[in-house]
C-alpha cells in the first residue's frame, strides 16, 4: 500500500500546494500532514521529494530573475512603451487644443452670460417660530 492509498488528502494537498507547510491554506490539514510526516517513512519520501523539486523551482525562478535583471529587457520594455505612447499621443497638440476650448468656453461665456439682476429679493423663514416672514434688505 502506498501513501496515496492511506492518506489520499495528505498526497494530493502536496501535489496542490507543495512541500513547504506553511502555504497550505487548510491549517489542520497542515497539522495533520505534519504530524503524518514523523510516522509515515512512505509519505516522508513522498514529501522530500516534493521539496526537492520546490527547491529546484525556486532556483530556476531566481536565475531567470537574475537573467532578465542583467539583460535589462524591463528597462527596455519601458522605454519602448514610453516612446510609443508619446508619439502617438502628441502631447503638444493634445495640450493646445485643451488650453484652445478654454478660451473658446471662456469668451462665448462672457458674451452669452444673461446680465445680472439689479436687486435681489431675500425672504427669510423660520417656520418654527413665526412663519415666513418677507423682509425688504435694500
Amino acid at each position: 500500500m502506498t501513501t496515496r492509498d492511506l492518506r489520499p488528502d495528505l498526497s494530493e494537498a502536496l501535489e496542490r500546494f507543495g512541500a513547504d507547510l506553511s502555504r497550505w491554506p487548510d491549517e489542520r490539514l497542515a497539522r495533520e500532514a505534519d504530524a503524518a510526516l514523523a510516522c509515515d517513512p512512505a509519505l516522508r519520501a513522498e514529501w522530500e521529494a516534493w521539496r526537492d523539486l520546490d527547491g529546484r523551482l525556486d532556483a530556476t525562478r531566481a536565475a531567470c530573475d537574475r537573467s532578465i535583471t542583467r539583460s535589462a529587457a524591463v528597462a527596455r520594455l519601458r522605454a519602448n512603451a514610453l516612446a510609443a505612447t508619446t508619439r502617438r499621443l502628441r502631447w503638444p497638440v493634445a495640450a493646445a487644443a485643451v488650453v484652445a476650448g478654454l478660451v473658446v468656453g471662456g469668451v462665448l461665456d462672457l458674451a452669452i452670460a444673461p446680465p445680472a439682476p439689479r436687486g435681489t429679493e431675500i425672504v427669510l423663514l423660520d417656520s418654527l417660530v413665526f412663519g415666513p416672514d418677507e423682509v425688504d434688505l435694500r
